[in-house]
This record gives C-alpha cells, sequence and structure tokens, in this order.
C-alpha cells in the first residue's frame, strides 16, 4: 500500500512538472484540427480558402455531400485534391465538380466540363452527390440524387483535371465561380471513407444478418 502511495506522489509531482503551455499547445492543436475538418455545413466563399480533410483518404475514396443551390442560377465549384496540394486557380482541383449558371445543370470536369445525364438543379432543394474517386487509374465517378429519390450518373470515368500524380484526396475548396460572391450554395452531411472501409462495414452487417 505504501508503495502505490509513493507511485501516485511521484506521479503527481512529475505532471506539476509540466509546463502548462504544453497543454495549451494540444489544446490548441485539437481546437485547430478540428476546425479544419468542419465541412459538414458550409457555405461557400469567393475565395481559395481550402479545408483540411486528412491525409488518410488513399484508398479509393468515396466522397458524399448534400448540395443546396441558393439561386436559380449558381456559378459554383467543388473541388477537391490532395492533403499536400493547393487550390489556387480553376485548375487546381484533382476532381471539379460545378453548378453551371448558364444551363443550370450540374456539371464534372473530364477534359472540359460537361456531364452524361441532364440533371438541373433548383433554389433551394437539396440534392445528394456522391463521388467514387480511383485514384491508381486517376478517374472518378459522380452520381446525383434528386430531391424526388431519383439517382442518376453524372459522370463515368472522367479523367482528372490536375495531371499531377496524388495518391490521397485529402483537400476540399467550395466556392463560386469568378466574380460570383459568397453564398452561392450549401453542402452539408459531407463524408469521406475508403472504399475498403465501407468493404468492411458490409461485411459486418452480413455476418450479423447471417447470425440471426
Amino acid at each position: 500500500m505504501k508503495k502505490i502511495v509513493s507511485f501516485l506522489l511521484l506521479l503527481s509531482m512529475l505532471v506539476s512538472m509540466i509546463p502548462i503551455s504544453v497543454f495549451a499547445e494540444n489544446s490548441e492543436r485539437q481546437e485547430r484540427s478540428s476546425r479544419d475538418y468542419d465541412f459538414t455545413d458550409y457555405s461557400s466563399t469567393a475565395s481559395w480558402d481550402t479545408v483540411d480533410l486528412g491525409s488518410d483518404n488513399t484508398e479509393d475514396p468515396i466522397i458524399e455531400f448534400d448540395i443546396t443551390p441558393k439561386a436559380e442560377a449558381v456559378d459554383g465549384l467543388v473541388g477537391y485534391t490532395s492533403q499536400t496540394g493547393t487550390i489556387s486557380d480553376w485548375g487546381n482541383p484533382h476532381i471539379a465538380f460545378r453548378t453551371n449558371p448558364t444551363t443550370k445543370v450540374f456539371e464534372a470536369h473530364g477534359g472540359s466540363y460537361k456531364a452524361d445525364a441532364v440533371i438541373p438543379y433548383e433554389a433551394n432543394k437539396t440534392y445528394h452527390v456522391k463521388i467514387h474517386v480511383k485514384l491508381s487509374q486517376r478517374t472518378y465517378d459522380v452520381f446525383i440524387t434528386s430531391p424526388d429519390g431519383t439517382i442518376q450518373q453524372l459522370a463515368s470515368n472522367y479523367a482528372f483535371r490536375n495531371k499531377a500524380n496524388i495518391s490521397d484526396i485529402g483537400r476540399v475548396v467550395a466556392r463560386g465561380g469568378l466574380n460570383a460572391p459568397a453564398g452561392q450554395f450549401v453542402i452539408t452531411n459531407h463524408t469521406i471513407r475508403n472504399e475498403s472501409d465501407i468493404d468492411e462495414d458490409l461485411g459486418k452487417c452480413r455476418d450479423t444478418s447471417s447470425e440471426q
């Protein structure tokens, strides 16, 4: 018992010797990390500010989010690159998804902005976007779920816009077009997961179902 009390006293002394600045630094780092990954309820900007999504999205990640245009004609871009990448110009994103203000439809970049299906958007209605990234092939697919529940494939095997090699998806920008003001659209429920993680979860669901 005396040994335990002595150990606890020694531990208390050691902890008291740690500078308060260390705890403050760790707290600041945790707060900064939480802020960096806050892309769950995000209004589009008028700048190239990016949000850090981490560096572990390396296994053909699947990106999902809801997008709500705030006007009848919206000039907007949602673009992705690697965690160490930079987005400071229209050609920087590897994956580029946009709202076309002229035709009022969704588009993705695959050599140029285009779409395999005509999917119009309306103001203040929410659309679910799913992007399947194939890093090794340097391509991606895009699916849109309309408010009525209809699912359509917007893009199939579209080539990355930026040709520089990347091994992860870790940074995103959501902004209005050239000279467009902030608040053109809102992103909610944004997630990014590796395909292998999703397969693992599905496997667990199957195992649980078979046991019943």
